[in-house]
């Protein structure tokens, strides 16, 4: 999706807004492929004959990234700015200006795949080749780009950026599914050198069958080889255009040094050595870093923190380098949420410090106050209830203060976990429902999405099975719409666990493993343990021992290793009563014993249930 925009950051200069269509959203492999498109084009930076990407910018509340482009505007009597409009069929096109096209075109490949090693467009075509109102030809459009060595690439990754590409610009390699290299993009190319020079396809067919044959079988070729040209136009093109990629032309560099012969050969035109101005300004190098940024954030939304972790550390070097606090408290807050993601929340701690620190420093209050919340997330995860409710309530205060709506409500829900979780449901109830009320007048699809996940939470534990639901269902639906798999694993849960609490366990079971499936997917280890700790209760609720302890004992160990003391009570609390059905008292005693301690330490109201279940065992075995 394109919006003409004015650009705020700059005297409302006309930009390109590109960013993912709504439709897509849902679709992970979609949204991958755009975030690999934005990483290729922000690390390319500037050069005459790309289309520049000035930045990537991520808008939090609504989850949403963007990448601003440079606007080419239409030349007069063109339908838009595409070489596809300067090219009429059956006509060829001045030969100089197809030249100086075609040198454009092999300088902005030239410079791309320098920059990015081992980068294959696999999409050049006339529609990918934007003329500005000066005649230079830009490339455009990186979403189809491989580039062999990108870094922390996932199977998803991998799927999201294969493309097929468009049939007529096509090289055999690709049709018959092997390596692509520049060759590939060299061939693509001699079709459009083809097509400017004559006016017509190098490669057509009736049918996409007969079109695939053609391309194998070297019709592009066949053609270059007969055309009625110059020898060295001939020659030139029959090096583009081989079927074979072992007889094209083998780099960039090589096509750029035949092109600069030809326009000496055919028009007497002496071709200047290339000169670039590269963008190292402390601006232009911090717009990269921000916009590592934002790329990182849209990973940890699509549940990849390991890649976010590693676009945050890039972003940390930038403003390292650039002396840009702002930058460096940012990311390292950042990389402390993706841990947090991962379950590591001591070291989520130790980069949630470390960006205070930053920010109180450099007086970057509005940082501080986050991470200070983020702190809060930390201690909740990992029991202190009562650490986590002061880090939520100064929070609060700190938005209040500054009138900061948005964070006023982000943290109020919070702060309404812990009073959840503790057993104060009403009082939460009402912090959720003031939460939800915002965000519909904000019409934040992620705010009401989540506060009505937490409404059915409150609801649920106050007996009110239908409402809640009703509320988990809602957050489903829009969870679905926007792609978000956070709200996804939730409101799964959630629907589980109030089918349970009316003894619906096989319909609990189903959306349980709904549940469980997402938070494997999306590696989040702390999800995963309590999901698993849902299994492992509703096989107990129907006596399917066998099933349920391999689901609690797994709970328990990823329980631990993330500090979820919560998880490793209810755990030890359903051993316990595993054990107990089946005749062995003493381990029974045992885990109810660990997990009566851990309730009790925690202050959470299933200490009243643990504690009984152990004086009923130890009054069997004549303790009491």
């Amino acid at each position: 999706m394109i919006y003409l925009c004015k650009d705020k950051a700059d005297n409302d200069a006309p930009i390109a807004l590109k960013t993912i269509q709504s439709k897509f959203l849902p679709n992970l492999d979609s949204r991958e492929k755009f975030l690999h498109e934005a990483t290729i084009w922000i690390e390319l930076g500037c050069h005459p004959n790309i289309v520049q990407a000035y930045r990537a910018e991520y808008f939090i509340p609504l989850h949403e990234i963007y990448l601003a482009l440079e606007l080419i505007p239409i030349a007069p009597g063109r339908k838009d700015p595409s070489l596809r409009s300067w090219i009429i069929p059956n006509m060829p096109m001045q030969i100089s200006k197809a030249l100086k096209i075609c040198l454009d075109i092999t300088r902005g490949m030239k410079f791309a795949s320098k920059k990015v090693p081992g980068l294959v467009h696999r999409d050049l075509k006339p529609e990918n080749i934007l003329l500005g109102l000066d005649g230079t030809a830009r490339i455009t459009d990186f979403g189809l780009v491989k580039v062999p060595n990108i870094k922390n690439k996932t199977k998803n990754q991998e799927k999201a950026i294969e493309g097929v590409g468009t049939p007529l610009y096509m090289s055999p390699e690709q049709w018959l599914d092997q390596p692509t290299f520049a060759r590939t993009d060299i061939y693509s190319f001699g079709c459009i050198v083809y097509e400017l020079l004559t006016g017509n396809l190098a490669v057509n067919g009736n049918t996409t069958d007969k079109l695939i044959q053609n391309h194998i079988q070297g019709m592009a070729f066949q053609k270059a080889s007969n055309l009625n040209a110059h020898f060295s136009i001939k020659r030139f093109l029959i090096n583009c255009l081989s079927p074979n990629p072992e007889k094209r032309f083998q780099t960039w560099e090589i096509v750029e040094k035949e092109l600069v012969n030809l326009f000496q050969e055919v028009l007497n035109v002496k071709i200047e050595d290339e000169s670039i101005a590269i963008d190292v300004s402390k601006l232009g190098q911090i717009r990269k870093g921000e916009s590592l940024l934002a790329i990182g954030s849209s990973y940890l939304d699509i549940g990849n923190p390991n890649a976010a972790i590693e676009y945050y550390k890039r972003a940390v070097k930038i403003g390292e380098v650039q002396e840009y606090p702002e930058l460096i408290s940012s990311c390292i807050g950042n990389i402390g949420i993706a841990k947090f993601n991962l379950g590591k929340f001591q070291e989520a701690l130790s980069f949630y410090q470390q960006a205070i620190e930053i920010g109180l420093k450099n007086r970057l209050l509005e940082i501080v106050a986050l991470n200070f919340g983020n702190k809060g997330n930390a201690f909740f995860a990992m029991g202190d209830f009562k650490q986590a409710q002061e880090h939520f309530e100064k929070v609060i205060q700190l938005a209040v203060e500054v009138h900061d709506k948005y964070q006023e409500f982000l943290w109020k829900q919070n702060l309404a976990n812990v009073y959840s979780i503790t057993g104060n449901d009403k009082r939460a109830l009402i912090l959720y429902q003031e939460v939800y009320t915002f965000a519909e007048s904000q019409n934040n699809l992620y705010g009401i999405s989540n506060a009505l996940v937490n409404i059915g939470i409150a609801l649920d534990r106050l007996g009110n099975f239908l409402d809640s639901q009703t509320s988990f269902e809602k957050a489903l639906q829009i969870a679905e719409e926007l792609g978000d798999q956070k709200i996804l694993l939730l409101a799964l849960s959630g629907i589980s666990q109030v089918f349970a609490h009316q003894n619906k366990i096989a319909e609990a079971i189903k959306y349980g493993e709904m549940a469980l499936s997402i938070a494997e997917r999306i590696k989040d280890q702390n999800a995963t343990c309590m999901a698993l700790g849902n299994l492992s209760t509703y096989y107990t609720a129907i006596g399917e021992f066998q099933k349920a302890l391999p689901c609690v004992n797994q709970a328990i160990k990823l329980a631990k290793e993330v500090k979820n003391k919560q998880t490793v009570a209810r755990g030890h609390l359903t051993l316990g009563y595993i054990m107990g059905m089946n005749g062995k008292i003493s381990e029974a005693i045992n885990n109810l014993r660990e997990a009566t301690n851990l309730f009790k330490e925690l202050g959470l109201p299933e200490y009243v249930e643990a504690s009984k279940l152990l004086q009923e065992l130890r009054k069997q075995l004549g303790l009491l």
